[in-house]
């Protein structure tokens, strides 16, 4: 973590995942299923097959609308100022309705109906500064003097 004039710059090591992407291959392995047990059973046992895959492409479509108003971070630099944050190059300004609340190891920030979850901090003293730059607080520097020893 750096601390810059105005805010905070958090470096994100996070791993990336999809959970769509399961999803998808379990859809596309069950419609194959599927389309054998019609080909090669009798029509009950058909239309029930199709019956339970169309109730699965139901919470597969649940989970991906789901998805749009979810967006996740867990790589990346991620620089944090007073309600305005970018993460890898992105940038956003956040409304004076937004929220912020940490959920275990990840900040949550919610505004405009969609929910950025931000995963990849070192530790929770991260996320917890991260939040006060968010709301408004400022970050003093402290600066540490050097000095050089001459040897005789």
């Amino acid at each position: 973590m750096q601390v810059l004039d105005d805010g905070v710059s958090i470096t994100l090591t996070g791993t990336d995942s999809d959970p769509l992407f399961l999803w998808a291959i379990g859809m596309l392995v069950f419609a194959l299923i599927v389309a054998v047990i019609c080909f090669t059973m009798p029509v009950p046992y058909a239309i029930g097959s199709v019956a339970i895959w169309a109730v699965l492409m139901y919470f597969f479509n649940q989970k991906k609308h789901a998805a749009k108003t979810q967006k996740r971070y867990a790589r990346g630099v991620l620089i944090i100022k007073n309600r305005h944050l970018t993460i890898n190059g992105m940038g956003m300004s956040l409304s004076d309705g937004a929220q912020t609340d940490v959920n275990g190891d990840s900040l949550v920030v919610s505004d405009r109906g969609i929910a950025h979850r931000f995963l990849g901090f070192e530790d929770e003293r991260e996320i917890a500064i991260a939040q006060a730059v968010l709301m408004g607080r400022k970050v003093a520097k402290r600066s540490a003097s050097i000095t050089l020893n001459e040897n005789g």
